[in-house]
């Protein structure tokens, strides 16, 4: 990496966490009121509609919607429409078609919980009913897909293990661990240029996440995940173990970059929106993004370690593999010089790519940045002789 934009300075904090996320939602409720749901930033409409629904559908919700308390209502309703459309194709012997309803339904179950006030209970239900509806379809919509469960100290983390239809074994395998409001079903839809390229994708919900929500709050410190995951790999005898490569979805980089940090199996990391100095976020964002930031620590731990957990700031000093950055220009979740930073702590091992126009996951280019992962992991693995004559080209790429 050449450059790094200026550190942002720190604001003082001028409210305590639960006075914040009042404001935040008293704000949020206003705007719901005077032009319901479909008035919500950018980056939470682009959030929606990478879950894979279909216009019509994100459109009539968030119509819909016109106060918090109708946010959960109205996606947990769609859900049972959509499971309806399942039932009728499943009636009719149309499988695949009931499977992508079923599919639909289940992303309603996961959206309820979004920005909704809901008590963790029902935050778990809504996490297992979407998991449970998408592993219903999941066999009829995704060829040489396995549903797995992954020992982690004394409990066990669900993931899907998706590999490349018509390749031999060994194959190269990629690890995927979702961000703090991503779940790994999210992240198998997203997968189809990496299976294409020829690599398995396993997709994890770590601790504090999705399937796994109950079983530890979600912290920063979670790389003994990813040797959990190593070791239960390495003794598939269907991987190749001189490729396996690791990809953390926001707050997901920091168990990825540590976990790579310390274990030398991991051969490179995809880091798409990673944090860098996340105690500065808070006091930047728009209400939206601060109540849902906020609402990870709303339990009983200080809200400032829990996001201080996931910095990287000590974690890049000897950096030692190759890394492709993803950085968003209008992020609103983080200041969006977030991935030039860990990309400049890489030094030369760091490719960054940084989309001008969007927000924070790439969701709005949900149809571009996988396809670029797919390539340079392909470039990684298998180069290409380079044409006589040609030039070495920058890594900064805009």
């Amino acid at each position: 990496m050449k450059r790094l934009l200026p550190r942002r300075l720190v604001p003082e904090r001028t409210a305590r966490p639960a006075d914040a996320l009042d404001a935040a939602e008293r704000e949020l409720d206003q705007l719901l009121q005077k032009r319901s749901a479909l008035a919500l930033p950018e980056a939470m409409l682009a959030r929606i509609v990478a879950l894979g629904l279909p216009t019509d559908t994100v459109e009539d919700v968030l119509g819909a919607i016109r106060s918090l308390d109708d946010w959960m209502i109205a996606w947990t309703r769609m859900g049972q429409q959509w499971l309806a459309v399942a039932k009728r194709e499943d009636i009719s012997g149309r499988w695949r078609h009931g499977a992508l309803a079923r599919r639909h339904a289940a992303m309603c179950y996961h959206a309820a919980h979004f920005i909704t006030a809901a008590d963790q209970k029902t935050v778990l239900m809504l996490r297992s009913t979407a998991a449970g509806f998408f592993a219903q379809a999941a066999p009829y919509l995704y060829e040489m897909t396995e549903r797995m469960l992954i020992p982690w100290k004394e409990h066990l983390l669900p993931c899907y293990l998706r590999r490349p239809v018509g390749a031999g074994s060994p194959f190269p395998l990629l690890i995927v661990l979702n961000g703090a409001t991503t779940i790994k079903e999210e992240t198998l839809i997203w997968s189809d240029p990496i299976v294409t390229a020829g690599w398995a994708v396993l997709a994890v919900d770590w601790p504090g996440t999705g399937e796994a929500t109950a079983t530890m709050p979600l912290s920063g410190e979670g790389e003994s995940v990813i040797v959990a995951i190593l070791r239960e790999m390495e003794r598939d005898p269907r991987v190749d173990r001189s490729r396996i490569a690791a990809l953390g979805f926001s707050l997901g980089a920091t168990p990825v970059v540590r976990g790579a940090e310390r274990d030398p199996r991991i051969g490179a990391v995809i880091l798409v929106t990673p944090p860098f100095d996340p105690p500065a976020w808070p006091a930047l964002l728009d209400p939206l993004m601060a109540r849902q930031l906020l609402l990870l620590t709303d339990d009983d731990r200080d809200p400032e370690q829990v996001i201080a957990s996931f910095s990287l700031r000590a974690s890049l000093n000897d950096w030692h593999c190759p890394a492709l950055v993803f950085g968003a220009g209008q992020d609103r979740v983080a200041p969006p010089d977030e991935a030039d930073r860990v990309a400049h702590g890489m030094g030369e091992w760091a490719t960054l790519v940084r989309y001008p126009q969007a927000t924070h996951g790439l969701y709005d280019v949900i149809d571009d940045w996988p396809y670029v992962a797919a390539e340079w992991l392909t470039a990684l693995y298998n180069p290409q002789p380079e044409e006589p004559g040609e030039q070495p080209k920058s890594t900064d790429i805009e």
